[in-house]
């Protein structure tokens, strides 16, 4: 199909192997990995991507620039105590 030669195209271009990624893709064990993780998402809250985390603990959604920076100064401080 159209989508399948740009995709291969651009797949090349980024110097990946079209028929590797499609095997990949394709393998049973790459659903039951993704499965998987899917699960593992849901049991700690996650209901959609980007979903981060820090130290265990979920950041909230919006930017995630100041919402990491955020984070990170709040460790820092907890590391000087």
């Amino acid at each position: 199909s159209e989508v399948d030669t740009l995709v291969s195209q651009q797949v090349s271009e980024l110097g990946l192997n079209w028929q590797s990624l499609l095997l990949c893709a394709n393998d049973p064990a790459t659903t039951d990995m993704i499965k998987a993780q899917a699960k593992q998402g849901s049991l700690v809250g996650v209901s959609g991507t980007p979903t981060m985390f820090a130290n265990g603990r979920q950041l909230g959604r919006g930017q995630l620039v100041p919402v990491l920076q955020e984070a990170r100064r709040r460790l820092l401080e907890s590391r000087k105590l």
